[in-house]
Parts: structure tokens; sequence; C-alpha cells
């Protein structure tokens, strides 16, 4: 279950006005200067409800994009740790933990799977009724409304598949980020806190061996990450994704957009924004993206870590 739609309100402002900002070559005005530009643009001319265009695709489709995505990486590094097993006892495996590279190799599998499914439907649907939102006469009245009308004139895979191979790209690559650094993040301040937590008891015990077992436990206990120490984790691999990725997202939403005709390809549509706007052309929107994909993935992780473990506990205890 995302947890970031306790907050929909916040992440669909924030991720409209990236939006705006990404496809700002379409509409006929003037480029916007920055994000709060493109905030007062869209508040002084749609008004308040101008900010969450778009806002109901996103609700329909985050539970199964995480299901999607999550359910994938479990499995596919669960096979992985599987075949490393039968291969050696040492291996890649470290307590359980996955070689940087595989976990890499599940994140981008992950992330391929998310928008080869619902992903990207979610997405064009998204991005055009923000597109649409400033037309002069506006097609689209509702998320069924953009459904229909959208199949209606493009078709069902044209319409809501396009920009397929860009959306996939940063699908994958987003999640090979995300998933890899959170793991590597996690395992480095886990072994940190266990190793404090033992040199206090040694400090205290003078003999480590001689400390009672529930010291032991305690320092077990002590080195688990609490929810806002895997939120800051989580948010640090997402920025990170977020930077990285922003010129494929912003190749995507212009391949997504009503006017995605003009372009022959999303290469095509690459050397465009570089051609008409510059290498600053592709990283329109950057700031509102990566404060919403910072705070929308440190809160993925750190709800998925606090279900897995209540799971764990319910399962062996």
């Amino acid at each position: 279950m995302p947890l970031h739609l306790c907050l929909p309100g916040v992440w669909q402002a924030v991720r409209t006005n990236a939006i705006h900002c990404q496809l700002k070559q379409h509409y006929a005005l003037n480029a916007f200067t920055g994000p709060l530009d493109c905030v007062r643009f869209t508040l002084r001319t749609k008004g308040p409800l101008g900010l969450y265009k778009g806002l109901t695709p996103w609700l329909v489709f985050a539970f199964p994009r995480s299901a999607v995505r999550f359910s994938t990486y479990e499995f596919v590094s669960q096979r992985f740790r599987e075949t490393v097993s039968k291969e050696s006892q040492e291996g890649e495996l470290q307590n359980g933990k996955l070689d940087p590279y595989l976990s890499m190799a599940a994140g981008s599998i992950a992330g391929a799977v998310e928008f080869l499914t619902v992903g990207t439907p979610m997405q064009c649907i998204q991005v055009k009724m923000a597109h649409d939102a400033y037309s002069k006469v506006p097609r689209f009245h509702g998320f069924v409304s953009a459904i229909v009308g959208i199949v209606r004139a493009e078709g069902l895979l044209k319409g809501l598949y396009a920009g397929l191979g860009p959306t996939v790209l940063k699908g994958a690559v987003n999640n090979c980020i995300r998933f890899s650094t959170f793991s590597e993040l996690k395992y480095i301040y886990q072994k940190y806190k266990l190793n404090v937590a033992d040199n206090r008891l040694t400090a205290t015990f003078e003999n480590f061996s001689t400390c009672p077992e529930s010291d032991h436990f305690q320092a077990v206990h002590e080195a688990i990450l609490n929810p806002l120490e895997t939120m800051l984790l989580g948010a640090t691999s997402g920025g990170l994704s977020a930077i990285a990725t922003h010129p494929i997202d912003t190749v995507k939403s212009n391949m997504q957009s009503l006017s995605a005709d003009k372009y022959t390809s999303s290469w095509n549509c690459f050397l465009s924004i570089l051609r008409n706007q510059g290498l600053p052309g592709l990283y329109q929107g950057m700031a509102p993206r990566f404060v919403r994909v910072s705070l929308e993935i440190g809160l993925h992780f750190s709800l998925y870590e606090q279900i897995a473990c209540r799971i764990d506990e319910s399962l062996f205890n």
C-alpha cells in the first residue's frame, strides 16, 4: 500500500507542476522561468484545482504499480539468492544481502515489468490530461472521458502506450538505482549501528563473550533501522534516481503529450528539445520532480520495510 496516498494532493501538485514545466514548449505562452512561476501561472489561470489535474489516474494505478514493482523485485532477488547459494556457500551472498550488481539487475527488471504493464498507461493518461488542461478547448472532462477520448483518437496501443521505449528505460534505470542504492546504504548503516552497539558492550563487559544473551539481543535490535532512518535512506536513493533519469523523463513526457505527433521517434524528440532549448531543456521541471521523487521513494521504502517486518514477525511468532 503506497503511503504517499495519504498525501495525494501534495504529490499531485508537485508532479503536475513538473509535467507542465517539461511540456512548456507546447504551450502558447512564454516559457516558465522556474517551478514557482509555473505554479503561479497555474493558480492564476486554472485555480487550485489546476494543480490536481491528472490526479485520478495516479490514484487508480498507484496500488498496482507498487505491487508489481516490489513483488517482481522480491521474486527476482530470491531467484538470484537461490542461484548464488547453489554455486557457492559464500558466493555473492552476505547475510542475505545481494551483490550490488545483482540488486541493480533485479531493480532494473522490476522497473521494466512495472512500466510494461501498468506504469506506461498511467503516465500517458496523466500527461495527456495535464497537457489538455492548457488547451484552448479542453477535450477531457475527467478520467473516464480521457481514456475514451485517447483510445478513440489514437487507438489503444498508440494512445495508452505512447513513449513506451523511454518510459520503460526510465523505469528500469530508476529502480536499478533506487533498489541497489537503498540496499547498500541500509547494509552500511546497519553495520555501523551494530558496530557501535558492539563497542558499547565490549567497553561495558570488557570481554564481549561474557556479555549476557539479553544484551546481545539488545545490540542486534538497536541495529534495526527505524521508519525515519529508512525514509531518509530511501529519499537519498530516490533523489539520485531523479537526477540521473530526468532527461529521459522529459523525453517521455513530451512523447506522451497531445503534441507527440510532431516527433517521429523518441530520439527525434530528444534532438528536437536539445536543438530548440539546449541542454537545460532536458532538465525542465527538475526541482519539483526531485522533491516529489525523494519524498515519495522515501515513504515507499519506509512503509515497505515496516510491512515486511510485521509480516515476518507474524510468520515466525
